[in-house]
């Protein structure tokens, strides 16, 4: 799931924040921990399921698909690597 982490879990950070969809006072403290507010963790799943459903077109099968069924798509191509010793090959997007 690494190669998902720059792709998915640190663009949609970076997005939320550039775009102002998560601010400074969106998040409180208590006892050194830092907590979002219930709106602001909504809109934050919000972008994440628009994130998920962006399609691309997919490197290996040369086709359009989602975040989500990338994800699916990948771990097939894991499991027959592990399987078969066939060649993983991790999604790269450019």
């Amino acid at each position: 799931m690494e190669e998902f982490r720059p792709l998915v879990a640190d663009n949609l950070v970076l997005a939320v924040i550039n775009n102002r969809g998560i601010k400074r006072q969106d998040f409180s403290e208590s006892l050194g921990a830092y907590r979002l507010s219930e709106n602001a963790r909504k809109s934050f799943l919000q972008a994440f399921e628009r994130k998920m459903s962006d399609e691309f077109k997919h490197p290996v099968f040369e086709y359009r698909c989602t975040y989500r069924r990338a994800i699916e798509l990948q771990a097939r191509l894991m499991a027959r690597h592990l399987q078969e010793n066939i060649a993983y090959q991790p999604l790269i997007l450019r």
